[in-house]
């Protein structure tokens, strides 16, 4: 799981490019060394496609000769990929020091990224940069590829690869294919054999002679003829100008170098200087060098990190528990939302007429009505369970003509009692099993604008209670 980069401490610098630092660390949680390559991305999207990229290629890839990744740690402009550390030196270093090796030695090494080169077949991909700086030599002679940074799928449109480990086609920027890479290696070779790239004048790269393929070799001491014939023959089909002209496939290749191996001396790597030159990582310059985000990723990115990482783990079960488990609050906070407000009901209002048969400007339902209107007034999201155009309909099941969506817990009531002239008005809320109450007279002839007011008034008193 994506934890930051706090498990790892840096020991030496092993070197960096215009792109990249790559430092050798140890990881102090699963106690080995690894390769942190930091990656300076700051105002550039291309840098972190690529370095993205060079990730995905790696992890499609499974050979001993190639690099394993281990972990990738991106957090804001910042990225960096953990993997695995290889003693030893790179190739470039080797020849600088060397100049050129022993054709045994040189046929072991391509021996190992021809295998190397059957994995990226087998994932459809094409490293595109094989240059002696991407070739790391360990102490026992082993080569292993890394940087994937320009690495392609198969068929993808080729990008701008090195001078040094340029193919034909990738300079008429053809489509990809493991065919360059064949290229690539016979350009290792020759320049393992003879200490020299083949299409290279001074420090440029001639192009025109690039496209046309090797044409001849120089003599190669130490070795007898036949083994040089064979050698030259290698050569000249990894170096052809056409595709069709090079191997088939990593198999063809394979026993090719099989066969040419046995004719000569085992490989011997004792003598060689295989050993990186490094320098030293100051005390205490870790977090500087490394980014704080990196090292403590933000509490989000946490948390998205352990969400993937138990999903990639869990079972079936699990990951149907983890689903219910984020819906279920979604759907209670939805209904919680979707609730209307206060659900009042507004009850047949009562009206008692005493001595005499002088009734009120309304009757009971016109004064239902008028208290569920004047109660709407007053709160905009109150559900209202009233009568006429007080009612709201979108809550109210009217198949039965009782049942309703809210279930009222607060009602509202009025009764009215008129006797010798007046009419007592009697405005009662219950809410809770708490009840409040008020009241006000009027002369029993009051018009209907009056007993609107009268009406208004005694919910403007009994309102705070009723729907806060």
């Amino acid at each position: 799981m994506n934890r930051g980069l706090s498990q790892y401490r840096l020991l030496r610098r092993l070197g960096s490019g215009g792109q990249a630092e790559v430092y050798l660390a140890f990881d102090t949680r699963l106690k080995r060394r690894v390769c942190i390559k930091l990656y300076h991305l700051t105002g550039s999207l291309s840098v972190r496609r690529r370095a993205v990229a060079e990730a995905r290629h790696l992890m499609r890839v499974d050979s001993p000769h190639t690099v394993a990744i281990h972990d990738v740690v991106s957090a804001g402009p910042h990225l960096a990929l953990v993997v695995q550390y290889v003693p030893g030196c790179s190739l470039e270093d080797l020849l600088a020091r060397v100049h050129r090796l022993a054709p045994a030695n040189a046929l072991a090494l391509v021996t190992d990224l021809a295998a190397a080169l059957a994995a990226l077949r087998r994932a459809a991909v094409v490293h595109g940069d094989m240059k002696p700086a991407n070739v790391l030599v360990t102490p026992s002679g082993r080569a292993v590829l890394t940087d994937f940074g320009a690495a392609q799928l198969v068929g993808e449109q080729w990008l701008a690869g090195s001078p040094e480990a340029l193919s034909p086609e990738q300079s008429r920027g053809e489509m990809a294919d493991l065919g360059s890479d064949f290229f690539s290696l016979g350009l290792l070779l020759h320049r393992m054999l003879f200490g020299v790239h083949p299409f290279f004048t001074g420090s440029e790269l001639d192009v025109r002679r690039l496209r046309g393929g090797l044409k001849k070799l120089p003599n190669m001491p130490g070795v007898g003829e036949s083994e040089a014939e064979a050698i030259k023959v290698l050569l000249q089909m990894l170096l052809a100008a056409e595709r069709a002209d090079r191997p088939e496939g990593t198999f063809e290749l394979r026993e090719c170098l099989r066969e040419l191996r046995s004719l000569l001396p085992a490989a011997n790597f004792a003598e060689l200087p295989l050993h990186t030159v490094t320098e030293p990582v100051p005390a205490g310059v870790s977090a500087a060098r490394l980014p704080q985000k990196l090292v403590r990723l933000p509490l989000g990115q946490k948390a998205r990190a352990l969400f993937m990482d138990y999903w990639a783990r869990g079972s079936s079960g699990a990951r149907s528990l983890l689903i219910a488990s984020m819906l279920v609050p979604c759907v209670v906070l939805g209904l919680v939302m979707l609730m209307p407000g206060p659900c009042i009901s507004v009850a047949m209002p009562q009206v008692n007429v005493l001595h005499d048969t002088k009734m009120l400007a309304a009757t009971e339902e016109q004064l239902r009505v008028l208290l569920s209107l004047l109660l709407k007034e007053r709160v905009e999201d109150a559900v209202v369970l009233g009568a006429g155009l007080a009612s709201d309909n979108k809550y109210t099941l009217t198949s039965a003509g009782s049942s309703n969506v809210c279930i009222a817990q607060r009602e509202l009531s009025l009764q009215v009692d008129c006797a010798s002239g007046r009419c007592l008005l009697q405005l009662r809320g219950s809410r809770d099993s708490r009840r409040q109450e008020q009241q006000l007279s009027l002369p029993q002839g009051a018009t209907l604008p009056q007993l609107k007011q009268a009406l208004s008034q005694l919910l403007d008193e009994l309102g705070r209670f009723l729907i806060t």
